[in-house]
């Protein structure tokens, strides 16, 4: 087998090639909110049981069916709640599309007023300096 050098040109070349064939699109799919608060000093956090909703997380994590939840590794978090849009990221002409994260930007365009108040007021309460704030986005939830 003789493969060809991934050199700078062959590299460019390929993620133009690839790029020219994706299409993300929005839908009105509903993505399921949770922010979380991460403490930079790992020993701080615990691991919560996030309600999920039966919900499917676009990010792998530990199931317990039982109390229909997901553990996550965090200080604290919110239940933000649904919002009505989701994302999808498909390769022409193969068939493969999977629906990926939406940014904190696209987020905040589509919270209704008491959720962007709760969003605001819990991330007013961790010090960036010491926390993270990260959103747990499921999708297909109930």
């Amino acid at each position: 087998m003789d493969d060809k050098p991934l050199t700078p040109q062959r590299k460019n070349a390929a993620l133009k090639d690839q790029l020219a064939n994706l299409d993300l699109s929005i839908s009105s799919d509903r993505t399921y909110l949770i922010l979380a608060a991460i403490h930079h000093d790992p020993t701080r956090n615990t691991f919560s049981k996030i309600p999920c909703k039966q919900g499917v997380p676009i990010r792998g994590y530990v199931y317990d069916s039982k109390a229909d939840a997901y553990f996550y590794e965090c200080f604290d978090f919110l239940q933000v709640g649904s919002i009505p849009v989701s994302m999808k990221l498909a390769v022409r002409d193969t068939g493969w599309s999977i629906r990926v994260p939406l940014t904190e930007g696209v987020i905040l365009k589509f919270l209704n007023e008491s959720q962007f108040k709760d969003v605001d007021h819990f991330k007013s309460l961790f010090s960036p300096d010491e926390y993270k704030l990260e959103y747990v986005q499921l999708i297909d939830s109930k």
